[in-house]
């Protein structure tokens, strides 16, 4: 067993597929309920496919009723330069989300800011009093650390799951084959060690 902070940060590129899996990925969460909103997290255009397509079938199941997309950072998309929120509003829109079902945060720049920005527009939109059930939406490489976070800064009457597509090339099964994949998943196993090393986040052993 070796912990993740005892290896030097210019080792890690030299990982196994199976080392990174174990320092990256959590099993999904089966026990779906009903939630107030999906918090439907940014990143690189083209990972939020995916993660639009999550948020839907979540949609679709009447499990969520509102979809707030986060992100602030600007990105040249298929659709013009846009940020991650405006580009997922627009996919959430052609997967049959209806415009007023979505709630636009478009200024969150980190995943930190992602769920303080967006708890923000909870607050206002909901004025939840009791205790409230969210679902983050994200890549599977993404959980892990979306999860620490989410302890750290969502509402203590704010319960929440985390939630992917199973499906996706960015899985724990599927993401060595594919080479953008695989640059996206080492820069999450370098953020990963970065938050590891500032005591953000619990030591990984693997």
């Amino acid at each position: 067993m070796m912990k993740l902070s005892e290896i030097p940060q210019e080792q890690l590129s030299s990982l196994t597929v199976d080392e990174i899996n174990r320092i990256v990925f959590i099993p999904a969460e089966k026990e779906l309920r009903p939630a107030m909103a999906a918090i439907l997290l940014g990143g690189h255009p083209r990972v939020l496919h995916d993660r639009a397509g999550a948020a839907v079938k979540l949609y679709r199941q009447k499990l969520v009723s509102c979809i707030i997309p986060t992100g602030g950072v600007k990105w040249e998309t298929d659709k013009g330069e846009m940020t991650e929120a405006e580009y997922l509003s627009i996919l959430l829109q052609e997967m049959g989300v209806a415009k007023e079902d979505i709630l636009l945060e478009n200024d969150a720049t980190t995943t930190r800011e992602n769920l303080i920005c967006s708890t923000l527009l909870i607050e206002r939109h909901f004025h939840p009093r009791k205790d409230y059930h969210l679902y983050i939406v994200t890549s599977p490489y993404h959980v892990k650390r979306s999860r620490v976070l989410a302890e750290l800064y969502l509402p203590r009457n704010a319960s929440y799951t985390l939630y992917f597509d199973e499906d996706s090339d960015a899985s724990e099964q599927q993401w060595y084959k594919n080479e953008f994949r695989q640059s996206q998943i080492h820069r999450e196993v370098n953020t990963i060690w970065k938050t590891v090393q500032a005591g953000d986040m619990p030591d990984i052993e693997f």
